[in-house]
């Protein structure tokens, strides 16, 4: 296999694996940063609970009519009874932590929902950079496999599937390449190519399940892609043969959907290959995206594409 293919897919695996990581500790620090809010949440009613019972204290005091004391009691006891109430006012809001917030429950050993606050804050910003970085591997390892997709093909322009000038392309998992065309995570799709004889033209069929150009969004867009062989010094250019597309109809193929085209002698899609392959030309509106939620064109999650190229006039091998 290329070693430039075993780079990417290398490459693609070590960034998947980095994503999983990445995503565990995401989760568990998301965790760790929900019992911090249950436990700030607990605190909180406690609080409110304890500041309750301190209103309570103070309003029995500031009801106690003083004048009742001194006429009861004398100065003195009065004096006493305000110092003692002082006294019960103090302690009890030290023990409803009335005073500092940032130290520990002085009952428990356990910090204070400030210090609580604190720490939420503090895992809520890594979740947010954790969940950056989770994002921006799963961007590089879209762009990798998508650079694997094209290194396949052209490890595949050796392997050549028929040399009769027509060809079957299965597309299996139908359902998930038209998601992916969606999401722009794979624009187009390439077939493996076929030749008109073993020593004749060879070609390949690209289709775009999301369309391309006039068709985008709305249609599926096919197109013949002339590719470059070992024998293009013996063959006439520019190739004049005409095209057929058919996307076959499982169900019944009498109702299959069927485009064709003549080469334009004067386009450069059909002169001599300089690189790997051609400019593609064929057909930005070939069918209604519809036909890829047609079960009738979909069964199994599979679709077919033929692809004929009319040999008359061609010299035997």
């Amino acid at each position: 296999m290329n070693s430039h293919l075993l780079n990417a897919m290398e490459k693609v695996s070590e960034l998947s694996l980095n994503v999983v990581s990445l995503q565990a500790t995401t989760d568990s620090l998301q965790e760790t940063t929900d019992n911090l809010r249950k436990e700030l949440k607990e605190k909180d009613g406690k609080i409110k609970m304890l500041e309750k019972k301190v209103e309570v204290l103070s309003l029995q005091k500031s009801s106690k009519p003083v004048e009742d004391c001194t006429e009861r009691d004398g100065l003195k006891r009065s004096d006493a009874y305000h110092r003692g109430m002082g006294t019960v006012s103090s302690s009890t809001k030290r023990s409803v932590g009335y005073g500092r917030m940032d130290s520990y429950d002085s009952d428990h050993g356990k910090p204070t929902s400030h210090m609580l606050r604190e720490r939420t804050d503090k895992h809520d910003n890594q979740i947010s950079r954790l969940r950056e970085n989770v994002q921006c591997l799963q961007q590089n390892m879209t762009q990798y496999s998508i650079a694997v997709d094209e290194l396949r093909l052209r490890q595949d322009v050796q392997d050549v599937k028929t040399t009769h000038g027509t060809f079957i392309w299965k597309i299996p998992d139908i359902r998930r390449r038209y998601r992916d065309a969606l999401d722009r995570k794979t624009i187009s799709l390439y077939s493996p190519p076929f030749q008109t004889s073993p020593h004749g033209y060879r070609m390949c069929v690209r289709v775009y399940l999301n369309g391309d150009g006039a068709g985008k969004g709305a249609y599926v867009s096919m197109f013949f892609v002339l590719m470059r062989s070992e024998h293009d010094d013996l063959l006439p250019f520019p190739f004049k043969q005409s095209v057929r597309f058919t996307l076959l109809n499982q169900a019944n193929q009498a109702e299959s959907i069927t485009e064709a085209f003549a080469p334009d002698l004067k386009s450069q899609s059909f002169l001599k290959p300089e690189g790997d392959m051609n400019v593609a030309s064929g057909f930005p509106k070939f069918a209604r995206q519809t036909v890829l939620q047609d079960e009738r064109f979909t069964r199994g999650n599979v679709i077919y594409i033929k692809a004929q190229v009319d040999l008359a006039g061609l010299a035997p091998d």
